[in-house]
């Protein structure tokens, strides 16, 4: 029979465990948004030069308002192109994917006899993030506040100032 850990090994080894379903949480909620984000920005270029577009070429809109028009077309044409809004939508979707099996498998090991894959789930969790694109502070703060509150964890939240939220509001 084997003995069991001293209680500060399983302490640790809980610890450990808890940080990686926390990271892959937050990692998964986190990727979810620049998904969305990235995805209206996609649809919301494409609408405006399929309506600029139309607008263009009626008569609804003179001379002037055509120039207009069409500039509009070609910022939003070209903001897609060079922010590749819907491959990034994609990229996103897929790390979303990759955190979310991580967290699952955590979990479906249980909450006992779990020490021996620790290793492995770090590695995995390193190996994800190897891929990431670098991430917005602002964004990772709110989703770790929105997981705070979520677990009642009330006194982990940490305030961000108006320009944060404004600025993860525009961008993520």
């Amino acid at each position: 029979m084997m003995d069991e850990p001293p209680e500060e090994t399983r302490r640790h080894d809980w610890r450990r465990r808890e940080e990686l379903l926390h990271r892959a949480r937050v990692s998964t909620l986190y990727h979810r948004a620049r998904e969305r984000t990235y995805d209206a920005a996609d649809r919301w270029s494409k609408i405006v030069a399929l309506v600029s577009g139309s607008l263009a070429f009626s008569r609804i809109v003179g001379e002037e308002g055509q120039q207009l028009v069409l500039a509009a077309v070609a910022i939003s044409s070209a903001a897609s192109v060079v922010f590749g809004f819907a491959g990034r939508a994609r990229q996103h979707a897929e790390l979303a994917a990759k955190w979310l099996a991580l967290e699952a498998d955590i979990e479906r090991e249980g909450q006992y006899d779990f020490a021996a894959k620790l290793d492995r789930w770090a590695a995995r969790r390193a190996e994800i993030e190897a891929g990431e694109p670098p991430q917005s502070d602002a964004l990772v703060r709110k989703v770790q506040n929105r997981i705070f509150v979520a677990e009642g964890k009330l006194g982990d939240i940490q305030e961000q100032s108006l320009l944060s939220r404004l600025r993860t509001w525009l961008f993520g």
